[in-house]
């Protein structure tokens, strides 16, 4: 059996981090494995289990359109313009342009595995053996693309 920690209070600040101070991040690993004889010098098993859960927050830096741009946002779009967070105003030639900012947001990602592995063994007799075997890795992701809050999510069962 066997099982690994890690979080954000062991971990040092990173450079751009700014005003979030440290990410957050719980991360554990897990698992074990079991196998022996289930008939003296002919059958035999193995099983193993292993799970991987992540929470961890990341910091994007992204562009997002500056006040002059969301006054002048057609109305089909008004709402979606709105829902990006204010960014830092970036210097423009023109101010009264529309224009984009720099927007910085911290957004949560999740990571979770679930792997397991079974094996059956059997020796019919000294030439002849034959063995089974199953293994599955359940997979789930969901990780920031943007300031906007969009993110991709993965699942994956190969078995």
């Amino acid at each position: 059996m066997f099982e690994y920690i890690r979080n954000n209070s062991l971990d040092a600040r990173n450079f751009f981090d700014g005003a979030f101070g440290k990410t957050p991040l719980r991360l554990n690993q897990f698992g074990g494995s079991l196998g022996g004889p289930l008939l003296k010098d002919k059958a035999f098993f193995f099983a193993a289990f292993e799970a991987l859960r992540q929470r961890a927050a990341q910091n994007v830096l992204g562009s997002v359109p500056n006040a002059v741009a969301r006054a002048a946002a057609v109305p089909s779009i008004a709402a979606l313009v709105r829902s990006y967070p204010v960014g830092i105003p970036v210097p423009s030639v023109n101010p009264a342009l529309p224009g984009l900012d720099i927007a910085q947001r911290l957004i949560s990602s999740t990571v979770d595995e679930t792997y397991g592995s079974l094996r059956f063994d059997y020796r019919f007799n000294d030439r002849l053996s034959s063995y089974v075997r199953y293994n599955r890795d359940q997979g789930y992701a969901q990780s920031p693309l943007d300031v906007s809050g969009a993110y991709q999510l993965i699942t994956s069962t190969p078995q």
